[in-house]
């Protein structure tokens, strides 16, 4: 709705021509939701304080997995080949790892590092068209996300309900003993 909003504002004001309203509205809805991607599961999986993650042996893996994250990205970001991709598995690690906290963590500094290389005007995304490098900028953000949260919620899910399995078990034994108490 914002996209739409503000292109056809753009178009009525002159500043863009009817023939550019979809390459600029693409552009405006991508980079929203390419945001909100980052933005908004960073805020939900942080709004709680989470003490034991930085604690211990965990601060170590976090640091690890954060200077990975970010070495990688510059790494690939800034490399003379495509390696773009390069930094999922850091990304997989810290959703398999860390579940949403660590994915959506590491997926917020990757796109910082990628939108600080691509505004100085280096990396994979700057060798096209600006329409074309920001589309890319955006994809690349937007996948990182989708694959690192789903990731992320799949292995959350599956220890939520490995958790639930364990007390249900608690719970059936303690009744099983209670039984065998009454019969006796």
């Amino acid at each position: 709705l914002a996209a739409t909003v503000a292109i056809l504002a753009r178009w009525a004001g002159g500043v863009i021509d009817v023939a550019e309203i979809g390459v600029f509205w693409r552009s405006w809805w991508l980079g929203g939701l390419a945001g909100g991607l980052v933005v908004v599961p960073l805020a939900l999986a942080w709004a709680q304080p989470r003490p034991s993650l930085w604690r211990g042996r965990g601060a170590g893996e976090w640091a690890l997995m954060l200077a990975a994250v970010a070495g990688l990205s510059l790494i690939a970001l800034s490399a003379e080949q495509p390696l773009t991709y390069m930094v999922f598995p850091a990304f997989i690690w810290a959703a398999l790892r860390f579940g949403p906290p660590g994915a959506t963590l590491a997926v917020t500094i990757g796109a910082v590092i990628a939108i600080v290389v691509t505004s100085h005007q280096q990396g994979a995304f700057v060798e096209l068209s600006p329409t074309d490098s920001a589309l890319n900028l955006q994809l690349y953000i937007t996948f990182a996300a989708l694959t690192s949260f789903c990731l992320a919620a799949i292995v959350s899910e599956r220890r939520r309900a490995a958790l639930e399995l364990a007390e249900s078990q608690r719970r059936e034994g303690e009744r099983a003993a209670l039984e065998r108490q009454r019969i006796a």
